[in-house]
C-alpha cells in the first residue's frame, strides 16, 4: 500500500491510504484526452457523399460491401441493396421525402452505422 496525504483544515496533514487497486486504476487513467484513441470509436471505413444530398449519395468502404440499408429517421425501411463485395454504392435519393436518413452498412468487417441528410 502506498500513501498520500493532503493538509486539511488547520494546515494538519491528513493521511490518505490507496490500495493496490486504486493505484491500478489511476495508472490506467487517460490524462492526455485529446490526444488519446478510443478504442469504443474505431476509425470509420464507410464514407458517404455528398452529404446532404439531393439525386443521390455515394457509399465508399475501404472492404467489400455486403449490404446496404436506409432507413427513415422515424424507422421504417426506405432502400435495401445486396452490393455483393463492391466497395462503391450509389443509393437513388431521388424519389424520397427530404429529412434524415440512417443507412446501415454492412461489411466482412463489421457494421457501421450513419446519418445521411436529403433536402
Amino acid at each position: 500500500m502506498g500513501e498520500a496525504g493532503y493538509a486539511g483544515p488547520g494546515g494538519g496533514n491528513v493521511p490518505i491510504l490507496f490500495d493496490n487497486v486504486m493505484w491500478d486504476y489511476i495508472n490506467r487513467l487517460d490524462c492526455n484526452l485529446l490526444d488519446a484513441p478510443h478504442p469504443e470509436q474505431p476509425t470509420p471505413t464507410v464514407q458517404a457523399w455528398p452529404n446532404p444530398a439531393q439525386d443521390v449519395w455515394v457509399i465508399q468502404s475501404e472492404y467489400p460491401i455486403e449490404k446496404t440499408t436506409l432507413y427513415a429517421f422515424d424507422g421504417h425501411l426506405c432502400d435495401f441493396k445486396v452490393a455483393a463485395g463492391a466497395h462503391q454504392v450509389e443509393i437513388d435519393a431521388a424519389g424520397l421525402s427530404a429529412g434524415v436518413y440512417v443507412l446501415v452498412v454492412q461489411t466482412k468487417t463489421g457494421v457501421e452505422k450513419m446519418r445521411l441528410i436529403k433536402w
